[in-house]
């Protein structure tokens, strides 16, 4: 039957098409705002994460270009010094372990996570043996607040002045504490035996090692620099991780809502009518 010979069938055919003009073009506006929606999360996400790890790079940068220590030679600035790490010969671990340093915590585990109920660490009075004989670490004495401590599972003191990277050094962990220490749920330890090999960045001064007026006041690092640099561009690739996370969260849930109505726009078409 055509159009003029049914009356109604023009309107119903007008009103098909207002309908499928209507949500296509509300389906293009949803995609164009979603799109520009994923595109604000991401340039603004790395945006961010590029500022949060741009000290990081920068500091990763700097210890790369700093020289190694030269006695015939000597620098006015921060250098590099490779030995062994030495310390008092009687020092020994809450478990009776002869160390160089140590840092120890007891840990308790909680609903709520895990929770440090006592702590302590030994890591003053420390030489450097080098070619040239014993040098002491003097900025090793710097306050417990300004030194941070970081390993394969922590590197977030990268912001305090001195940093002490135990390398791949394992957690050694007993259960119970050993006495002397507290209650808790298991003890922790981690430590620099004597003759250690580790790197220092430093400066020198009356055959010692002390700190630099740099941003990065000192550093130790076992067995070499390159762990600290490792864990340092980990720090910096953190933001980013997180930044990828969220974008592909924000990806997804916009992919379902305009699936959502996709879906509604098949099944229920009559939802758009014109008024």
């Amino acid at each position: 039957m055509s159009f003029l010979a049914d009356p109604t069938g023009f309107p119903r055919w007008r009103s098909m098409e207002l309908k499928q003009s209507g949500g296509a073009s509300l389906f293009s506006s949803l995609s164009k705002a979603i799109i520009m929606v994923n595109v604000l999360v991401l340039l603004g996400g790395y945006g961010l994460a590029f500022l949060m790890a741009t000290p990081r790079l920068r500091e990763i940068e700097w210890l790369a270009g700093l020289p190694s220590f030269d006695p015939d030679n000597p620098a006015s600035g921060p250098v590099v010094y490779s030995g062994t790490l030495h310390g008092p010969a009687d020092r020994t671990t809450p478990l009776g372990g002869q160390a160089a340093a140590y840092w120890w915590a007891v840990q308790e585990v909680s609903d709520h996570g895990v929770d440090a109920q006592c702590a302590g660490n030994a890591r003053t009075d420390l030489t450097l043996l080098t070619a040239t004989g014993l040098l002491p670490i003097v900025w090793m004495e710097a306050d417990p607040d300004l030194v941070g401590l970081v390993s394969d599972d922590a590197d977030d003191d990268y912001v305090l002045p001195f940093s002490i990277d135990v390398g791949n050094n394992e957690t050694l962990t007993v259960d119970p504490p050993p006495p002397g220490t507290c209650e808790g749920d298991y003890y922790a330890q981690i430590v620099f035996l004597p003759g250690a090999r580790v790197e220092v960045v430093g400066c020198a001064h009356n055959g010692t090692i002390v700190s630099c007026d740099t941003p990065i006041g000192g550093v130790l690092s076992a067995p070499t620099l390159s762990a600290d640099r490792r864990h340092r561009f980990r720090s910096a690739l953190r933001p980013f991780l997180i930044a990828m996370g969220v974008a592909l969260v924000v990806l997804i849930a916009s992919t379902f809502v305009l699936f959502a109505y996709t879906e509604q726009l098949q099944h229920h078409p009559n939802r758009l009518e014109e008024p």
